[in-house]
């Protein structure tokens, strides 16, 4: 089930996707009150959601006639992950620098922004104090349900769904950030773009159940393919991110959880003497089955007394 957000009249309006449209919520179920994709990807909901599909008649919308809003326009918080044995590695020697030992024993994450989330296809401000702007192809998953000192079994209960996560990085704040030690911070904070769709983790077989989807991905600049990967390649699942996130923590609906960049899945990792770092007016597109194609439009660069 691929589930999205869009908007109606001003409003927000949660509908599913099938192969002849979209079909709002708000009239596959009547007799409930308006549901966001939050209520939608509850176990419950989602049954009820199938059940009324087969037997709908009406009408439905063209999904190019939308103005899509992120999936989840107001996310609870939103942790960031470091999956990605690949990623790391190469990131790590890019700074003459070996994995640590430490990162094989447990899913590190830090805490961004949940609060500067961007639509797809809206422009993502150009931060005037960066030179060196870069985009990152993630897999993040929305929490459904509660739980406080998950074991990974149960902790695969809360994958809620699965959905394309642009984590927009401003490099020359992180290469000084990191430098500190509290990782990064003002170099994730201004911007990242969810969506088009969040898809419920069926969708993905067994692996997407699990909590370690296999998915082919691409990051496209302008047309051109930069990355490529999978997201099966993570070296922790989903599962165990949240179990770690839940040790003496409650985990909640509307959490997002962010797996990290995907191997190759930036242009700090690729290389910026190969593509060049992000310009004004450039077009990043994140691309999968099912998933879609979250785009987004680099705006103009703006300077720091603006």
């Amino acid at each position: 089930m691929r589930l999205l957000t869009y908007d109606f009249r001003g409003r927000e309006e949660c509908g599913v996707l099938i192969e002849r449209g979209v079909l709002p919520l708000s009239k596959l179920l009547a007799d409930r009150t308006r549901l966001s994709v939050l209520d939608a990807i509850s176990p419950e909901v989602r049954a009820q959601i199938r059940d009324a599909i087969e037997d709908y008649r009406g009408d439905f919308l063209p999904l190019e006639s939308l103005r899509l809003l992120p999936p989840i326009p107001k996310p609870r918080s939103l942790r960031d992950f470091y999956a990605f044995e690949d990623h790391v590695r190469s990131m790590r020697k890019r700074r003459g620098l070996e994995v640590p030992e430490e990162w094989y024993e447990f899913p590190a994450f830090y805490y961004s922004n949940h609060t500067s989330i961007y639509s797809p296809g809206e422009d993502i401000p150009f931060p005037g104090y960066t030179s060196m702007l870069d985009y990152e192809m993630e897999l993040a998953i929305v929490i459904t349900g509660k739980g406080r000192d998950l074991t990974k079994e149960n902790a695969r209960e809360l994958i809620g769904g699965y959905m394309f996560m642009n984590d927009w990085s401003a490099r020359d704040i992180q290469q000084k950030e990191m430098k500190i030690g509290l990782g990064p911070a003002k170099a994730k904070d201004f911007a990242k773009s969810f969506g088009p769709f969040v898809v419920t983790p069926d969708e993905f077989g067994s692996k997407g159940l699990e909590g370690r989807p296999d998915i082919e991905v691409e990051a496209r600049v302008n047309g051109k393919t930069y990355s490529k990967g999978n997201t099966k390649e993570m070296h922790y699942t989903f599962a165990e991110m949240i179990a770690h996130a839940s040790k003496a923590v409650t985990i909640e609906t509307g959490d997002i959880m962010g797996s990290g960049t995907v191997g190759g899945g930036c242009i700090a990792e690729i290389g910026p003497e190969v593509a060049g770092w992000l310009r004004p007016g450039d077009t990043v597109e994140l691309v999968g089955p099912k998933l879609g194609t979250l785009m987004n439009r680099v705006g103009q660069r703006r300077s720091l007394s603006e």
